[in-house]
């Protein structure tokens, strides 16, 4: 045999070798690719409802999945913008009740994260996508993402990422014990999302979404964005003698109010179904249907204030210390919730007889203050506070370390914190305003961006406006200023709009009002202060105008306060 005859044989040979391991190879990566690749994603922020369900759900529906099937198990859950904010749990079916069994809901809801990291999961090369189809199963608790405040962005995103990366993906959304006013903002991010109220619900819609011969699940729609910006958002505004509800620019709906003492100004607000726009006056409580245009007023028996409870209901207490209730998408006009006993000063006390003041309203909680037992200044401080749900817990959250009364508060969507201003008064002009945040599990108190208490400073300030927009952050109407000789003010900043960044208060908006508002993006309403030198409330009000990118409208004169639907204040 020659030299080039063994050389040829060796090459046929080295050639079928090849051919031999590249068949096998072959025959490896087609049998490794998955006919339907699964991913899980859950929402572990707090509070977690219903989360051991959540987590024996899951690990029993992947437990029955294919053979040839690829699932993983995803989380997210956390703080705004921290890298881990969302974490695949595990890829493999067996493990992914204990994963879930070994957290603790915990941190906001970050829902976009999540998705666009289970979106970026099906970009690499390993694991395998599936031939037949691949999908995101998004099991949440919340009705929103917690870190951005217009939630049609968030769709937007998903869309835009989903189109970049060129994937076809399934996005199905399964919304487990989320109150009736936060769906709608998951309705939108998938068709046909499901909602769930019970373990069982849940199990059953969880099984017949990710076993293969489920039926066809919805498809994310992905759609070119649009043309023109989008409509400015619908708010709510109060003058001394209207409440009035403005769409794109228009004053679309009003009716009539009437205070009830100088400076006890009605202040608008909305049901957190955002149906409808309402504000406590001296006839009661009036309210629009916001759709309809309709307006009633519902007597309250000299009710102060009203807060949105939850879904279309609002609440109220009467001259008797009663927490009453409305639901105004119902037929019944009013009833007491009879189990919920608010607290009440001890009998020695010189406010015995005073009913609790209603600060602000939440999902199925109420925030009250009291005079304190032990001694409450003519100016109305210090007061206790005390966190009231309708189901019937109180809970005392401390006591406000002034000598003025609380002027306004807040409390946050996830129920976590609330929020109030805190002023001392030591003359007409010498008074000094913060922002208080308590934690409503362990009562700590803390205020950001406030000067320390040993720090002798000849600034002075006030707030007239407290409220957590719709993304979970505080935001504040703040002014500072000087006393002159004449013990008069002399502005250094007026009534600007300050958001909570980390633990410092950041300017949105420096014009001087009496109250501003984002209602869309690049859109903003707010009511200009009545004069140069003063930003208080007052019967004279304030004009009330519209900003879309930097163009003003003017709505109407005399404007006190702004609400926006889906934000409370």
């Amino acid at each position: 045999m020659t030299t080039s005859t063994k050389k040829r044989r060796l090459l046929v040979i080295a050639v079928a070798a090849a051919a031999a391991i590249s068949g096998t190879v072959g025959l490896v990566i087609v049998s490794a690719i998955p006919d339907y690749r699964t991913t899980v994603l859950v929402d572990t922020s707090a509070p977690g409802a219903d989360f051991p369900a959540i987590a024996d759900a899951v690990g029993a529906t992947l437990h029955n999945t294919g053979s040839g099937d690829a699932v993983s198990v995803r989380r997210f859950g956390g703080d705004c913008g921290s890298a881990d904010n969302t974490a695949e749990l595990t890829d493999d079916p067996t493990e992914a009740r204990p994963a879930l069994q070994s957290l603790h809901p915990s941190g906001r809801a970050t829902l976009l994260s999540g998705i666009l990291a289970a979106v970026d999961d099906f970009t690499g090369v390993y694991p395998f996508r599936g031939s037949e189809r691949n999908r995101i199963i998004v099991i949440t608790t919340t009705g929103a993402d917690a870190c951005t405040a217009d939630q049609a962005e968030v769709t937007r995103t998903i869309q835009d990422h989903i189109r970049t990366a060129g994937l076809t993906l399934d996005l199905r959304v399964i919304g487990h014990k989320v109150p009736e006013d936060q769906r709608s903002a998951l309705s939108a991010l998938a068709p046909d999302t499901t909602f769930t109220d019970d373990p069982a619900q849940l199990a059953v819609t969880l099984d017949e979404l990710a076993i293969p011969q489920s039926p066809e699940v919805a498809r994310i729609k992905v759609t070119a964005p649009p043309s023109r910006p989008p409509a400015e958002s619908r708010f709510a505004f109060t003058t001394v003698d209207t409440l009035g509800v403005v769409e794109d620019g228009q004053v679309t709906a009003q009716a009539d109010v009437r205070m009830r003492e100088e400076y006890q100004t009605p202040t608008p607000n909305f049901t957190l179904d955002g149906r409808f726009a309402f504000a406590a006056n001296a006839p009661g409580v009036t309210t629009i249907d916001v759709e309809s245009g309709a307006g009633r007023t519902i007597s309250c028996d000299g009710c102060v204030k009203a807060v949105p409870v939850g879904g279309s209901r609002i609440a109220w207490v009467d001259q008797a210390n009663r927490l009453m209730i409305a639901d105004l998408a119902g037929g019944q006009a009013q009833q007491s919730v009879a189990p919920v006993a608010l607290p009440t000063v001890p009998p020695s006390s010189d406010y015995a007889d005073q009913p609790a003041r209603l600060q602000a309203g939440a999902e199925g909680k109420v925030l009250v203050t009291l005079p304190d037992a032990a001694g409450t200044a003519a100016y109305g401080g210090p007061e206790d506070l005390y966190l009231v749900n309708l189901d019937g817990e109180v809970r005392g959250l401390g006591t406000t370390d002034s000598n003025l009364g609380v002027g306004a508060a807040a409390i946050a969507p996830d129920g976590e914190t609330v929020a109030y201003v805190r002023g001392t008064h030591g003359s007409s002009c010498e008074e000094r305003y913060t922002t208080a945040i308590v934690s409503t599990s362990s009562g700590e108190t803390r205020t950001p961006g406030a000067a320390p208490p040993d720090v002798d400073s000849d600034i002075y300030g006030g707030m007239i406006a407290v409220w957590y927009d719709g993304g979970g952050v505080l935001n504040r109407i703040n002014s500072t200023w000087r006393c002159s000789p004449l013990n008069e003010p002399t502005y250094l900043q007026r009534g600007s709009h300050e958001r909570l960044v980390g633990d410092q208060w950041a300017v949105q908006y420096d014009s001087p009002v009496l109250d501003s508002r984002l209602i869309g993006p690049g859109t903003r309403a707010s009511i200009t202060a009545p004069t140069p030198d003063t930003t208080d409330i007052s019967p004279d009000g304030g004009t009330l105008y519209v900003e879309v990118d930097g163009k003003r409208s003017d709505i109407v004169v005399g404007a006190l306060a702004i609400a926006v639907a889906g934000i409370v204040r």
